[in-house]
């Protein structure tokens, strides 16, 4: 968010740091701050679970017949919706129902307002991760920053006293953004490499090879 920090907070951050104790902040600035990232956020959820959709249905539209995934599976058992399981494997009605899961995924992002553990739980989902990979502490953070916005929104700040320093305003939205960037988009982790050892005369030990040990990347949020 650095558009946004340069515009709502780099003067009362520079300010703070030159007298942090006399320092009067500008509330309504930092009220604005809140809301403006809270809205990115929002809308970096909600985008990210269409991307992820979109891409789904694409993939199930080019199978003939489809392949049942423990994707469709999973999203279909949150909505506490039934894909058809019959032998022989029905094409027709297992297509049909899948369709009918990413309907209702659409229409939970579309109806989706503010920034809450269960938008981040169902583009979690949507994204393919289980429930057992969901960064809880991520979810609780997601949580309260949507809280906070909430108190912003709907009061003047004159009655909001929730709003933090600018440090402490800046902190908290930088560790829900690094948090996001290593839930979705983990870098990949450096290979490692074996050097053999030396024997003495010049020629190396045979060693066996040690495999490269990471994740594949995702293009980043833009």
């Amino acid at each position: 968010m650095p558009i946004l920090e340069q515009k709502f907070l780099a003067a009362q951050l520079a300010a703070e740091l030159a007298d942090p104790f006399s320092f009067t902040p500008d509330t309504d600035l930092l009220a604005a701050f809140r809301l403006l990232v809270h809205a990115e956020i929002e809308d970096f959820l909600e985008r990210k679970g269409r991307a992820d959709l979109d891409s789904m249905a694409r993939l199930f539209a080019s199978q003939n017949p489809i392949t049942p995934t423990i994707w469709a599976y999973q999203l279909a058992n949150h909505f506490g919706m039934t894909l058809p399981h019959e032998c022989p494997f029905n094409d027709g009605r297992f297509r049909s129902a899948v369709d009918a899961v990413i309907k209702r995924a659409r229409e939970t992002l579309a109806d989706n307002n503010g920034i809450k553990t269960t938008i981040y739980l169902i583009v979690c989902l949507i994204s393919g991760y289980s429930i057992e990979k969901v960064d809880h502490s991520l979810a609780a953070a997601l949580s309260a920053f949507g809280e906070a916005r909430g108190d912003v929104a709907h009061k003047s700040t004159n009655r909001v006293t929730t709003i933090r320093a600018p440090s402490a305003e800046k902190k908290d939205v930088d560790d829900i953004m690094k948090g996001l960037a290593q839930f979705f988009f983990p870098v990949p982790a450096a290979p490692i490499i074996a050097i053999p050892p030396s024997t003495g005369t010049g020629a190396p030990v045979p060693i066996a090879e040690t495999p490269a040990v990471g994740v594949a990347a995702t293009a980043p949020p833009p």
